[in-house]
Formats: structure tokens, C-alpha cells, sequence
């Protein structure tokens, strides 16, 4: 199968039109001609040195990411030397890179629908403005806060949460809940005042700012986001059950000590 096949394939379902306009999804250097053909895929969450080390150990001429690599204006992601040694392996290797990010998040085959099963699936509720990147989930009953805590570190086997309330808050219910399993930046302007909210990350600035409109944050890293290498090595075997499919997992780097 030929790399923009299985590309195009893949944007069916993960469609980028449901990408903002600051996320640089897509082809991160050079485009393959149409006739490059697939040898082997490596998945991974993020391009580094191990994940191209790993690439080239298993002849993969195509690296699918969650993170693109190439953010902003190209000519100064050139000027970085950490990256421009992963762009001169890259192209010495005549590797491809593809990231699917936001459009991964938003789709009903992504990130957040998926995260919204696994931790209220013994919950009956509802997922309204499914087209957005986050996902608004209304409860059919309240919830209470310390089970929604409880069941997120039991997914993730976590045993911390960021939070900005105490164990003081744990008897308060909530009829909804707003999910966004990457960096929730865009939504401080979205959500309500008195908001749930279950993110990867917030910075410094938007705590203080949700936390003076009395919405609550269960921060729980990026650890959930290992999920994109089985979910898309599913749909690519969907596609074409033939290609070689390889997957990488890069350890968080942050550690609580």
C-alpha cells in the first residue's frame, strides 16, 4: 500500500477540518511522492531520538505521531539543534512523519470519546457539541467528585491528581463534567463559571483564572494519551490488515517525588 493511501484513508476518520488553525497536523517535513510505498510504521506519541532510533532498527519509512514535531514557523524549528539532528536523521533515513493530533482528540474514534467511556462507563450519560475538540458529558444523575477522582487514577494507575481544591471539596456532586485529555488552554474562555473540568495539563496563568470563576480541575498529565498507538494501529489494520505496524512507548518524564 502506497503512504498516501493509507493517509487519506486515515483522514476519512480523523478528518482535519476539525483541526484550530494554530496545530500543525499533517506531513511535519517532507511529503512522499505517490508512489512511496509502506515498508513498516512506527507509532509513537511524540518524534524524538528513540523514536527515530527505533524507526530505522525496523526499516519503517513512515513514523505516525500524536505531538507534531514542527510547531510554528518552520524556519525556526530549523534553528533548534535538538531538532534539526532529528530532521537530518529523518531525511538521511528517507523517513516520513505524519501527526494526527486535534483531530485525533475531536473524533468519535479519539482520545476524548474514549476517555469519557472508560471513566463513566458504569455511568449513564450523554456527550453534547460532540464536534469539538473537548467533550461535555451531562450525567443522567449527579456524580460525585471523589468517585470521578477514584476512577481516573484506577484507568491511568496514577496515584496523584493536580487539583486546585482539597479533600474538603469531596462531597460535591456534578450534573456535568468538560474532558480534554491534551493541554486545556482553550478552554478557560469556553467553559461556565462553577465548571468540572478533566484535562492533560493547564498552565500556571489559567489555574488562577479558573480557579476565580470556581471551576474545578482534575489535571492528570499526558498519561492518558498512550491510548493513540492501539487506536490507530486498530484502524490501520482496518484499513490493511498486511502492513507491519510497530509501536513505541515514550515513559512520562515527569516523576513526583
Amino acid at each position: 500500500m502506497r503512504l498516501n493511501q493509507l493517509i487519506k484513508e486515515l483522514n476519512k476518520i480523523y478528518i482535519k477540518e476539525k483541526t484550530p488553525k494554530w496545530d500543525n497536523i499533517g506531513w511535519q517535513l517532507d511529503k512522499p511522492n505517490k508512489k512511496e510505498k509502506i515498508k513498516n510504521i512506527l507509532l509513537c506519541l511524540d518524534l524524538n531520538n528513540k523514536a527515530i532510533d527505533q524507526a530505522i532498527k525496523d526499516s519503517c519509512n513512515l513514523i505516525i505521531t500524536h505531538h507534531p514535531f514542527i510547531f510554528g514557523k518552520r524556519k525556526q524549528n530549523y534553528k533548534d539543534f535538538y531538532k534539526l539532528k532529528i530532521i537530518n536523521k529523518i531525511k538521511k533515513n528517507n523517513i516520513f512523519v505524519y501527526s494526527i493530533h486535534t483531530n485525533f482528540d475531536a473524533s468519535k474514534y479519539g482520545m476524548n470519546y474514549n476517555a469519557a467511556h472508560n471513566i463513566f462507563k458504569n455511568t449513564k450519560y450523554k456527550i453534547v457539541n460532540s464536534k469539538n475538540i473537548h467533550k461535555e458529558i451531562i450525567f443522567e444523575k449527579e456524580i460525585n467528585i471523589k468517585d470521578i477522582i477514584q476512577n481516573i487514577k484506577k484507568i491511568n494507575n496514577i496515584k496523584h491528581i493536580m487539583t486546585n481544591f482539597d479533600e474538603s471539596k469531596y462531597n460535591l456532586n456534578f450534573k456535568n463534567v468538560y474532558i480534554c485529555m491534551g493541554s486545556g488552554g482553550f478552554l478557560v474562555n469556553l467553559v461556565p463559571e462553577n465548571s468540572l473540568i478533566i484535562v492533560g495539563d493547564f498552565k500556571w496563568n489559567e489555574i488562577i483564572k479558573l480557579t476565580a470563576q470556581n471551576s474545578y480541575i482534575l489535571s492528570i498529565g499526558h498519561h492518558y494519551e498512550s491510548i493513540f498507538n492501539n487506536i490507530i494501529k486498530n484502524q490501520i489494520q482496518k484499513i490493511n490488515n498486511n502492513i507491519s505496524i510497530k509501536t513505541l512507548t515514550i515513559n512520562d518524564p515527569i516523576h513526583i517525588i
